[in-house]
C-alpha cells in the first residue's frame, strides 16, 4: 500500500448479503471527488445499519412471539404447596383490648380459582381464610389489629 498521504479514493464498492443473495454494487461515477464518495459512503452506512437494527427488531420480535405461543399452549401443572403453620409470637394487649386476625390478600391468579371464589369475593375469601380453608389462587398474610372488648374501658 502506498503511505497514507499518497492514497486517493477512486471509487467505493461494497458487498452486500440479504435473503435475496449476494450483489455488488459501486458509489459514484469516473470523475467523482473523493469528497463526494466519502459522503455518499456515509449515507449508504446509516441507511445499512438502520435496515440492519430494523430487521434484528423483527427477528427478536418473532421470536418473542414463537417463544410466547409455544408458552401458551404449554400444558398447566398445578402443583399443591404443603401448608405450613408459622408460630405467631404472642401479643400482649392492654386491657379490655383483644387481638383478631384479619385477612390481607396479597394476590389472587384468577387461573387457579375456583368458581365459587370467582368474582372474587375478597369478603368470602376472607371469611374461607379465618377458617384455615387453603384457595388455590390466593395468596394471603395474616395481620393483627387491635379491637376493644369494651370490658375494662372506663
Amino acid at each position: 500500500f502506498l503511505p497514507h498521504h499518497l492514497q486517493h479514493i477512486a471509487a467505493i464498492s461494497c458487498v452486500f448479503r440479504d435473503r435475496d443473495g449476494m450483489r455488488v454494487r459501486s458509489l459514484g461515477q469516473p470523475g467523482d471527488t473523493e469528497a463526494s464518495l466519502t459522503k455518499a459512503t456515509k449515507t449508504l452506512e446509516k441507511t445499512h445499519t438502520v435496515d440492519q437494527a430494523a430487521q434484528e427488531a423483527q427477528a427478536k420480535a418473532d421470536a418473542l412471539k414463537r417463544e410466547a405461543e409455544e408458552q401458551a399452549s404449554a400444558p398447566v401443572v398445578t402443583i399443591e404447596a404443603p401448608r405450613v403453620d408459622a408460630p405467631v409470637p404472642k401479643q400482649v394487649a392492654a386491657k379490655g383490648l383483644a387481638m383478631k386476625p384479619v385477612w390481607e390478600i396479597d394476590a389472587i391468579n384468577k387461573e387457579m380459582l375456583p368458581r365459587n371464589y370467582m368474582e372474587p369475593d375478597e369478603v368470602k375469601i376472607k371469611k374461607a381464610l379465618g377458617m384455615d380453608i387453603v384457595i388455590p389462587g390466593v395468596t394471603a398474610h395474616k395481620r393483627m389489629v387491635a379491637q376493644a372488648s369494651g370490658r375494662g374501658l372506663k
